[in-house]
Order: structure tokens, then C-alpha cells, then sequence
């Protein structure tokens, strides 16, 4: 279980970089480089993934059961790794409903995907593997406003409105 746990440790902590600290992140890509900072990137995501798979292996040869749940729970667990599915995919497709409403479709999708495998695995292996998935920080959900769409026209004079959406629409986040 420890190899599970640094595993997880080190494949979800580098992936949380850029929640928890994006001036360490940024300082380090202008140190580094782009293309080395994201060498270095997926060199530490495969090895905390490596590591997770052989942690996963050497605790599955002696689980632990936590909690069993009755069968309906396995029924409902199917249900909603449909509903994850659906959200993973909407990441990938531009201008959709999903992204619209949820902005970030393929972390809620994730996160309903161990939640659903919790339901329907109760050893402590999963308990450990899925709970982290679930446990992540979550963005801000929610429909997405435009700079244009806060800002009120300070002037009356359509030729500086036109000037203030073009420097409105120059500040709004990539």
C-alpha cells in the first residue's frame, strides 16, 4: 500500500501543481524552459504512474474489505460511469453544452468516475486509489462570464463604446 500511496502522491501532486502554486509553476517554466518544464512534467506523471501501477499490483495480493454495499449500488455505479464518460468526451468537443455550463467537464467527470467505482468497490485499495480522485481540489463550476458582458459603457458615444469592447475583449483569459 505504501507504493500505491507514493504513487499517487507523485502522479496527482505534480498534475496539482498549477492549482496550488501557479507562481512556483510559472517561475519554474521561465527558469527552465517550456519544452524542458514539460519534459520534466511527464518524465514525474509517468513515474508517479508507474509507481501507482506497481503499488496497485503488490496491494491487490492482499486486499483489505472496508464495506460492502448491496447490489443496487453496483447497478447505480454503472449508471454513473455512463454520465462520466459523457463528461470526459465533452472536455474534447469545442463550444459544447457541457463546457458552457460546467467549464471543466473532464475533472467532474473524473471525479464521478471514482466516485461511482467507490460504490461499488469496497477494499481498501480502492478505497485509498479512488478516494484521492475524488478528494481533489475543485475548480470553480459554473457558466463562464465574459469581460464584455461586467463592464458597463462608462460613455454614450458609440465610437468609445466600440474602443472599450476592443480593450475588453484584449483582457479576457485565454
Amino acid at each position: 500500500m505504501t507504493w500505491l500511496i507514493a504513487g499517487l502522491l507523485i502522479f496527482l501532486g505534480v498534475h496539482s501543481i498549477r492549482i496550488f502554486d501557479e507562481a512556483l509553476r510559472t517561475r519554474l517554466v521561465e527558469r527552465w524552459g517550456e519544452k524542458p518544464w514539460k519534459g520534466i512534467y511527464s518524465l514525474l506523471s509517468v513515474l508517479g504512474f508507474v509507481v501507482l501501477i506497481y503499488g496497485y499490483g503488490q496491494a491487490r495480493m492482499q486486499p483489505i474489505p472496508l464495506y460492502e454495499l448491496p447490489l443496487g449500488f453496483r447497478h447505480a455505479s454503472s449508471l454513473l460511469v455512463w454520465f462520466a464518460m459523457i463528461l470526459v468526451i465533452a472536455a474534447y468537443v469545442p463550444g459544447n453544452w457541457f463546457k458552457k455550463r460546467l467549464r471543466h467537464p473532464m475533472v467532474l467527470g473524473v471525479k464521478l468516475w471514482a466516485f461511482a467505482h467507490l460504490l461499488s468497490n469496497g477494499t481498501a485499495l480502492m478505497f485509498c486509489f479512488l478516494a484521492a480522485f475524488c478528494s481533489g481540489p475543485l475548480p470553480h463550476f459554473g457558466p463562464q462570464e465574459s469581460a464584455t458582458e461586467n463592464t458597463k459603457p462608462v460613455c454614450t458615444k458609440p465610437r468609445q463604446r466600440l474602443e472599450l469592447k476592443d480593450r475588453a475583449a484584449k483582457l479576457r483569459p485565454l
